[in-house]
């Protein structure tokens, strides 16, 4: 289960530094440049994983994907807030979110259904060459957003490392800025990348589901995420306080996997599929509207605020795959995710509560 699980975690942790450097990238050059090159090392690492032969090989060709990855993350993230109204922001984060799971549905649904025909290596080598459309957009059509260069941040640009670090530990002791990471931000990745992206597969494998099949069952998550989430984040939008939607989202999140412990099967597995994407919709838009609103963005810079909260919320995606396959060494799969929604939950019932003390500290 462990080695099952390492070129998953590998993925993510290069996401993780794709992410810092894609942030870094943006203060200095223009958001574009830094899609199309993380749009070209996907699409290789993708080509490569059709000729990997070893464990070792897949762990690096992933790798290569998670780094394309996350310079495409950083690089869309940064735009869409960029243009983006402070009023319909979250809405805004949201529909970014459905388009990223648009493609998930069409990539789970066709991947599976291209594996039973063609094999897993004929699907990399398909993947690689659909990231020619993306190129193909990008050249088409989103030129003119590219003219629109980095703004201006409060942060200076030239002022050394030791400024630089100085603003990053000041970020860091941002209490709105680390809560949300650490008890919601962390908690939710993992729970994604531990639940939906590794257990998923074993557990519908486990109860006689086909690749095809597999594929298709999977399918609610990216749905909701696709017409629910924007709605979800209109409401966001309208709600003051953005931490409200981030402790419901976690707390219905952690809920839903805390149940499947007992009641799994492939019909329940729906049901928690889909109440897994009512917590993302409610919650990821709110977050990154908070962090990029928190006093420690506005020192730091809104690009450098988004790319170190993105990179440091993947030690969840890395620790999900890890954390999961351990488990497996001696609990079933359902009992795993169990454990993990059990942790998501707890650590949004103490944001919920350090929020609460925050609030009566301030009254007073």
């Amino acid at each position: 289960a462990l080695s099952m699980a390492l070129p998953l975690s590998a993925e993510m942790l290069l996401v993780a530094l794709g992410l810092v450097l894609g942030g870094h990238w943006l203060e200095r050059r223009d958001w574009l440049s830094l899609f199309l090159y993380g749009v070209v090392g996907t699409a290789i690492g993708v080509g490569l994983c059709s000729l990997a032969q070893t464990t070792l090989q897949l762990v690096g060709c992933r790798a290569l994907v998670g780094l394309g990855y996350g310079l495409v993350v950083v690089s869309t993230q940064t735009v869409v807030i960029r243009l983006s109204a402070t009023g319909n922001r979250s809405s805004a984060i949201s529909g970014l979110e459905a388009g990223y799971y648009a493609g998930f549905i069409s990539s789970t649904a066709i991947g599976g259904m291209l594996a039973d025909k063609i094999g897993f290596r004929g699907v990399f080598v398909f993947g690689a060459l659909q990231m020619l459309v993306a190129l193909a957009f990008a050249f088409a059509f989103l030129r003119k957003i590219s003219s629109d260069r980095p703004v201006p941040q409060s942060a200076a640009l030239s002022d050394g490392a030791s400024a630089a670090n100085v603003r990053l530990l000041s970020l860091l002791a941002d209490r709105e800025f680390l809560g949300t990471l650490l008890l919601s931000a962390i908690p939710a990745a993992l729970c994604l990348a531990g639940f939906l992206y590794f257990a998923s597969p074993l557990f519908l494998t486990e109860a006689g589901v086909s690749q095809s099949n597999i594929a298709r069952l999977m399918m609610p998550y990216g749905l909701c995420m696709i017409y629910l989430a924007p709605l979800l984040g209109k409401w966001v939008d309208a709600v003051g306080d953005k931490r409200i939607p981030v402790l419901l989202g976690g707390v219905l999140g952690g809920t839903a996997l805390l149940i499947f412990h007992f009641f799994h099967s492939p019909l329940a597995f729906v049901a928690i599929l889909i109440l897994f994407s009512v917590s993302g919709g409610l919650s990821y838009g709110a977050r990154l509207t908070l962090v990029s609103e928190s006093s420690g963005a506005r020192r730091v810079g809104v690009s450098r605020a988004l790319g170190v909260f993105s990179s440091l919320e993947r030690v969840g995606n890395i620790l999900g795959p890890m954390l999961v396959g351990s488990l497996l060494v001696v609990f079933s799969v359902t009992a795993a995710i169990g454990f993990i929604g059990l942790v998501f939950l707890l650590c949004n019932l103490l944001l919920f509560f350090l929020c609460l003390s925050r609030r009566h500290s301030l009254r007073a």
